[in-house]
């Protein structure tokens, strides 16, 4: 009996040494396999655009926002701008790399779910507070619903920023220096969406106001809000401030009646229903336009008792509109990239 115990005893730690053993020898192999696999290697180069050479000594910045929190790396750029990381990937996490220079941010998001990606260019430019760089695109507003119950008018606006010069503009430290919008008296609900990297909203007394640098190119604005009114007839005022190469103002004509005299009126149909279209090219900046709003619907007393507000969400206005907008051959900008939505109460 002791000698079967013996050798039962022996069969057992050969059975698991045997395991312990080929699992030593099996599974670091898996291991070091799939942590070649989630390497990644990031190479890349900041350029001045304003001098057009590279940008060395400058601190470039990874990103990597996950599920358990964001973390940040750090590298400087070496001659002719040159960086590099080596990134452990994980699905879940999402990441991105920046550069900042003379007060500005710069960046962009990383996708490497595929491998390594193609080495990353950053155009850097040197700054200016001059605001005459600046200068406007296309514009569009668009009057997109009016509740009667409510006395509130939904208005949605697409305007184009545009950098033609070899600089970056940065606000100065005036208030007046930033990129402002002026709104309706009374507006609420302001919703905004932007192409502007690292854009921050601040309200002001007549509008909002971004604290964003603009670097040369073209960005998108798109801001939506209600404001309140009352009898069937209101007005604002809309100041063009930094000029339009094309401006557009329009209105379902089964919605409420539109005029805009400083610009040339016209309708156009789209699908089964038919707009008032105002429109014009080369607004010169700071040009201040008239809206009228005219049989604009009237609760009844049971309407006045019993409305509730109506909640229109911004995800399903903003599309329509802009679908809207477009198909008038307006020539509006292709969104370039999606921006960061922010709501202001």
């Amino acid at each position: 009996m002791a000698q079967r115990k013996s050798l039962l005893v022996r069969i057992l730690v050969w059975s698991l040494s045997l395991i312990l053993v080929t699992g030593v020898l099996k599974y670091p192999a898996i291991t070091r396999a799939d942590s070649q696999e989630d390497m990644r290697v990031l190479e890349g180069r900041i350029i001045n655009g304003t001098k057009e050479v590279g940008a060395e000594g400058l601190m470039v910045v990874l990103h990597e926002n996950g599920i358990s929190g964001r973390n940040e790396r750090t590298a400087t750029s070496g001659p002719s701008g040159a960086f590099r990381f080596q990134i452990s990937y994980d699905a879940q996490v999402e990441y991105g790399v920046s550069v900042e220079w003379m007060g500005a941010l710069y960046g962009t998001d990383l996708d490497l779910s595929g491998g390594s990606p193609e080495p990353v260019t950053l155009t850097v430019y040197d700054a200016t507070s001059d605001r005459s760089v600046l200068i406007g695109g296309a514009s569009s507003l668009l009057i997109s619903d009016v509740d009667a119950a409510a006395e509130t008018i939904w208005a949605l606006e697409i305007v184009q920023i545009i950098n033609e010069s070899s600089l970056t503009y940065v606000p100065g430290l005036e208030p007046m220096n930033l990129i402002r919008f002026g709104l309706p008296p009374g507006a609420a609900g302001l919703q905004i969406d932007t192409s502007i990297l690292g854009a921050d909203v601040l309200q002001v007394d007549r509008g909002f106001a971004l604290t964003a640098s603009v670097p040369p190119g073209e960005y998108d604005i798109m801001f939506a809000y209600n404001f309140p009114y009352s009898g069937n007839e209101t007005s604002f005022v809309k100041t063009i401030r930094y000029g339009a190469s094309q401006i557009r103002v329009l209105a379902s004509v089964d919605l409420v009646g539109l005029v805009v005299d400083e610009l040339e009126g016209g309708k156009a149909k789209i699908g089964s229903r038919e707009y008032k279209v105002y429109e014009g090219t080369n607004i010169p900046k700071e040009t201040v336009l008239s809206v009228v709003l005219l049989g604009l619907p009237q609760a009844s007393l049971i309407d006045r008792i019993g409305h509730r507000m109506k909640g229109m969400r911004f995800e399903y206005l903003a599309p329509i509109a802009l679908g809207v907008m477009l198909a008038t051959s307006l020539g509006l900008a292709v969104w370039k990239r999606r921006g960061t939505a922010v709501e202001v109460d």
